[in-house]
């Protein structure tokens, strides 16, 4: 197939979201997230949260980062780079949210991680050393837009039910999609 005959990335974009809504429904509609916006989701998953979102964003930011490495050249490595340093910067935000519930420094790095929990950041992993560049757009097309919006159904809740503040909740505000592009 020559590039000329090859689909544009605008022309698949519509066919590829379509493909992807059930799972975009699944991300965003997590039980999870409904216990909390309806109140229902008690202080001790909430220092789980946090110790599983410090190994979740470490993990990324290496993960980010050796995908720099891989694709170095504009835009895909700017891309990487800015997604590596959003996750540095979610990851000096976590520290307020962890604070709010209770856990300082020390505890949130001897949190042990669920192993069910940590999929998602083996995936990535796994993608940055082995994706292929279809499998990265796909693959971050499916999940950085609903994780953003699930951030800020968490903040929103944290905010209006359990009354933390701005400072608590910034490293779900944080849009490490948005720095990146």
């Amino acid at each position: 197939m020559t590039t000329a005959a090859r689909p544009k990335l605008d022309e698949l974009l519509p066919d590829v979201r379509r493909a992807l809504a059930p799972a975009e429904r699944a991300i965003r509609s997590h039980r999870y997230l409904d216990a909390l916006t309806a109140g229902r989701v008690p202080e001790s998953p909430l220092r789980a949260l946090a110790g599983e979102q410090f190994s979740i964003i470490w993990s990324d930011r290496r993960s980010f980062a050796h995908l720099a490495g891989r694709f170095p050249e504009a835009p895909a490595g700017d891309f990487f780079l800015s997604l590596a340093a959003g996750e540095g910067e979610a990851l000096s935000r976590l520290g307020g949210f962890a604070a709010a519930v209770g856990l300082g420094e020390e505890e949130l790095r001897a949190c042990e991680p669920a192993p069910g929990a940590q999929a998602y950041k083996a995936f990535v992993a796994w993608l940055a050393l082995n994706g292929s560049r279809a499998d990265l757009a796909l693959a971050f097309l499916a999940n950085l837009d609903a994780w953003d919006a699930n951030c800020g159904r968490m903040a929103e809740a944290l905010r209006d039910l359990c009354g933390l503040d701005d400072e608590a909740v910034a490293f779900l505000d944080w849009d490490t999609l948005a720095e990146g592009l």
